[in-house]
């Protein structure tokens, strides 16, 4: 009875939630409001949500009340992630209705690896139509869904690439340059992305941070680029200069790398991840299971995935590495994956 009361509560919750998506504008600020509200009323209720359905569960012992806890965690993250990116695949067949209504450029905010894997079944269905990736370089992460119409003659990244730094004003996102007020200042990644953050700027809207001695490039939709130039001048007590670049002044570092040559029972993705990144091979899997291990930028949720060799490897959070593939085996039958780590 306690598990069917559980049922109920758990589903008419996700019925309201339903229904506020259903009613809600499809735009990206729409969509970003809607995310927002959805984690809030998990977080705010997380309590009301363990403790419906419990009932006499709280006569179990402990650990049995941890997998409960645990199961009600799972089904609820599973339950807003899918609901997420059913929003985020409609706002994009908006873009793309609006792109063949318009037939001018189009594009989507910045998408993360998990967003771009979503979308990956659209892209690959929607090619002919000019449909593309760009981050504004060769290795950006986060990267836009440009729509381009074919009059353009664009027929792969690399030539929407070269198009926009030769016709920048067409370009949907710009540089913003910053220089750090000290010369002997240490900002990393997180000091410019949180006080970023800090100005009200949903994480959408901004690209790839590329740190340098003294100063960083960020990638930012155009249009918010005068706030950021007027109002971005400080990362924690550090002083900031900024101004704004056409994406042809865009720097590009190299990324450096460290070639690694570890031994593995096999080429199983969970083997791979376990070793080039330092962890045991069930927190491999359950990176996995939770969809933060990425394969040639794709979502992949199988541990016993097999790797080819130049597959390019993601742990968000751990960092990324390129699988050149398998060379000689070692006494105990093991083989020798050979890696290239970025650091």
């Amino acid at each position: 009875n306690h598990f069917n009361k559980f049922c109920c509560r758990i589903c008419a919750f996700f019925c309201r939630i339903q229904h506020a998506l259903f009613f809600a504008a499809t735009s990206a600020d729409a969509a970003g409001r809607i995310s927002k509200e959805i984690r809030r009323l998990l977080y705010h209720n997380r309590g009301a949500l363990r403790r419906s359905g419990r009932g006499d569960l709280m006569d179990l012992p402990s650990r049995q009340r941890r997998y409960h806890d645990r199961w009600v965690h799972y089904t609820i993250s599973l339950k807003v992630k899918a609901m997420e990116n059913k929003l985020l695949l409609n706002l994009i067949e908006d873009r793309f209705e609006r792109f063949q209504k318009t037939y001018s450029i189009v594009t989507t905010d910045f998408l993360d690896l998990s967003q771009q894997s979503c979308a990956g079944p659209f892209l690959k269905t929607n090619r002919a139509e000019g449909v593309f990736l760009y981050g504004g370089y060769e290795d950006a992460d986060r990267r836009q869904i440009v729509f381009v119409p074919d009059y353009l003659g664009i027929e792969s990244e690399d030539q929407l690439t070269t198009y926009f730094r030769e016709n920048v004003q067409d370009c949907p996102m710009v540089v913003l340059d910053v220089t750090a007020g000290r010369k002997d200042a240490e900002l990393g990644h997180s000091d410019y992305l949180g006080s970023l953050l800090a100005l009200g700027i949903r994480r959408e809207k901004t690209g790839d941070i590329i740190v340098r001695p003294g100063g960083a490039q960020i990638l930012v939709n155009r249009e918010i680029a005068p706030y950021l130039a007027e109002n971005y001048s400080k990362a924690g007590r550090i002083s900031l200069k900024t101004q704004i670049l056409p994406i042809s002044e865009l720097k590009e570092q190299k990324a450096e790398t460290k070639t690694m040559r570890l031994p593995v029972s096999s080429a199983r993705l969970d083997n791979i991840i376990s070793a080039v990144f330092g962890i045991s091979r069930k927190s491999a899997s359950e990176a996995i299971n939770r969809g933060i291990v990425f394969v040639n930028d794709m979502e992949m949720k199988k541990p016993d995935h097999f790797l080819k060799g130049g597959e390019k490897i993601v742990l968000r959070g751990k960092g990324k590495a390129i699988y050149k593939g398998s060379f000689g085996t070692s006494r105990k039958g093991k083989i020798y994956a050979e890696f290239d780590r970025y650091i």
